[in-house]
């Protein structure tokens, strides 16, 4: 399993926003499954002191948020640093080569900002991110059909919707072939 999925939340849009979690996936998009799975929480106060920012519409939003969502945010947070060197750790055990994100070009640079912040190496080459919604649209894919599991706007959840969602198009493009 080459793949991860990767989702976070957020405390704005924007790149350098502060994170609150982390949740990754490792699978394969032709096979049903996951692999070996990663959350964690992030304190805020941290990432303020390195440079993150926050959006004040995003807080409105979480403020909006269910119970469900946002009282798993409180729990367990690492230092940005700590979280950075446990992304690596993970990506180094999996052997990880592909990142996949609801938009490469959101939690994936998100992310490798918050690895600068954090001065960590970010463990990915950024020509091996990959975009779930490229994917659906090329297979038409209507991700509203596929059943909902977890918690929304739980880090690991959502990633592992968004790999139910990918296999679902894997399966798609192949019985057209």
């Amino acid at each position: 399993m080459k793949h991860v999925m990767l989702d976070l939340e957020t405390w704005g849009t924007s790149v350098g926003s502060a994170l609150r979690s982390i949740g990754m996936v490792q699978f394969d998009p032709r096979h049903a499954g996951f692999g070996k799975e990663f959350y964690c929480n992030l304190e805020f106060d941290d990432q303020k002191e390195l440079g993150a920012t926050v959006d004040e519409s995003t807080v409105k939003w979480w403020n909006l948020q269910g119970k469900e969502a946002t009282e798993v945010l409180q729990d367990n947070q690492l230092k940005l640093e700590d979280a950075c060197n446990k992304v690596r750790e993970f990506f180094y055990e999996t052997k990880v080569a592909y990142v996949w994100a609801q938009g490469s070009n959101f939690d994936p640079v998100l992310l490798e900002q918050s690895f600068k912040f954090a001065k960590v190496k970010v463990p990915w080459r950024f020509y091996n991110t990959r975009d779930t919604r490229t994917c659906y649209n090329m297979t038409e894919l209507n991700t509203n059909l596929i059943k909902r599991q977890g918690t929304y706007h739980n880090a690991l959840d959502d990633a592992k919707h968004q790999v139910r969602c990918v296999y679902k198009s894997y399966q798609i493009m192949d019985s057209k072939t």
